[in-house]
């Protein structure tokens, strides 16, 4: 994920997005990473299991940008879906142990271990 941006938005360091991308990997928890070249930031998406096939929707977004809610503090915003749940709020100033934690809750883990 190197050169994130296009020269017109000073870029953020994305060191805990790509802490939460390392956490999920470990977790075995399927995700996507891409860089926001036109917002200065990277993005993980993390697909929801049981609609994941019928709307194409996220189960969760996580952002780290300078208009993200902490983007400029090193921190994350995330949106989750949790089970049962329509549209969510945006959460800032997440560290990634916080947003891995309500991803894995999202998906239906009982216990949250790293």
């Amino acid at each position: 994920m190197k050169e994130l941006h296009n020269g017109d938005v000073k870029p953020v360091s994305i060191a805990e997005l790509l802490r939460l991308d390392d956490m999920l990997t470990r977790a075995g928890i399927p995700h996507e990473t891409g860089k926001d070249v036109d917002m200065g930031g990277a993005n993980i998406k993390v697909p929801d299991w049981k609609t994941w096939r019928a709307d194409k929707r996220p189960c969760a977004s996580v952002i780290q940008n300078p208009f993200s809610y902490g983007g400029e503090e090193g921190r994350l915003e995330a949106w989750v879906r949790g089970p049962g749940k329509g549209r969510e709020l945006p959460v800032g100033w997440l560290t990634a142990e916080r947003a891995f934690e309500m991803i894995a809750r999202a998906m239906g883990y009982e216990e949250v271990t790293e």
